[in-house]
């Protein structure tokens, strides 16, 4: 997936005559505000001790998060 992305960024700035200087993909997608609220199950290595049931409150995006 992140090829064709790479792609896509080279084309529109071969088409635009534009100079890219660094950009970072994996990144991009880690640091994103989320609009709606988001929850998730704890993980299984980071449960809390007594606090099986509780969830995450997410403030930011996890990679690939649609």
């Amino acid at each position: 997936m992140w090829l064709e992305s790479l792609r896509t960024i080279l084309a529109l700035a071969a088409i635009r005559n534009l100079g890219i200087i660094q950009f970072d993909i994996s990144s991009a997608y880690l640091y994103g505000m989320l609009e709606k609220g988001v929850y998730m199950e704890q993980l299984d290595s980071y449960v809390t001790p007594g606090k099986k049931d509780w969830v995450c409150h997410l403030r930011k995006g996890p990679y690939r998060l649609a």
